[in-house]
């Protein structure tokens, strides 16, 4: 995997970070409501999230990241406005939400107007509020892997472990389709604006509908080869119940081959073999 400033892995984090201030400042909905709504699908709402790590590390953040990766985003108006009133997230007392008695309360809906009136045609019920905030990690995974700095399954990984989602974005993806993802990204671009606008085609091999080509078939060749491999182990030690060295060395030539998933099928799969043998004469 590759990088740049921000972390190419914490960029999907950014997106639904921004679009919820935005949603804010449209007078879509209120923090209390946005958080209420993103629990659904993720550990911990961006407005609480917003608050916990402090608006001015997040807005430097925001920042570092919208220039490194050159993204069609801005840091929202809110933080700024936010940091010149001194609410500066929970350790202040006052951010997103202002702090009674140590709970979380919504300030007034005008506070956090910026656009007067909000756009036309812009939905505001629930399902659209989700559908904003969870397609602007999907669109963020597909852009950042269209730039050629990961890959989807590895960008979902790490995505999932960072926000705590509580369904498998790779999943989601493939069940999609590259069909349904025009047509859930065409929506989101004729509503919040042109950041929606969809990656370039043939993002990656995981994602539905990418043409076919030489790479892809020599990582999959390698990948069946492995796991072969694997298996073939495996099928040594319950015979012998014994590892021999020469075994882990092919697996270790193979290693940075695999993906993900074969890696925690390998790790699973050999944590019974414990018992490796010291290299014998045939053996070596």
């Amino acid at each position: 995997m590759k990088d740049l400033a921000g972390s190419c892995v914490n960029v999907p984090g950014v997106w639904p970070m921004c679009e919820a201030p935005y949603m804010l400042e449209q007078g879509l909905a209120s923090p209390s409501r946005l958080d209420l709504i993103a629990r659904r699908f993720i550990r911990m709402g961006p407005c609480k999230t917003l608050d916990t790590i402090g608006v001015p590390l997040f807005t430097s953040i925001g920042r570092n990241t919208i220039d490194g990766f050159a993204f069609d985003l801005r840091v929202p108006e809110l933080c700024h406005k936010l940091i010149r009133d001194g609410r500066l997230g929970r350790s202040a007392n006052q951010g997103v939400y202002l702090y009674r008695d140590d709970r979380p309360v919504d300030d007034a809906p005008e506070y956090y107007l910026t656009q007067t009136p909000p756009p036309s045609g812009v939905r505001s019920d629930d399902a659209s509020v989700s559908e904003r905030l969870m397609f602007s990690i999907y669109f963020a995974i597909l852009k950042i892997a269209s730039m050629g700095l990961s890959s989807v399954g590895d960008l979902c990984l790490g995505i999932t472990d960072l926000l705590g989602l509580k369904t498998d974005p790779l999943e989601e993806l493939r069940k999609l389709g590259s069909a349904g993802l025009r047509d859930e990204f065409d929506r989101l671009r004729a509503e919040p604006g042109p950041r929606y606008g969809l990656p370039p085609a043939g993002v990656d091999h995981g994602q539905p509908g990418r043409p076919v080509t030489y790479r892809f078939v020599i990582a999959a060749v390698l990948n069946w080869m492995v796991v072969g491999a694997l298996f073939a182990v495996g099928i040594r030690y319950l015979a012998s119940k014994r590892v021999m060295i020469y075994h882990l060395q092919i697996l270790d030539v193979a290693w940075t081959d695999l993906t993900p998933r074969t890696r925690i099928l390998m790790l699973t799969l050999m944590k019974g073999t414990a018992q490796i043998a010291p290299p014998m004469s045939g053996d070596r």
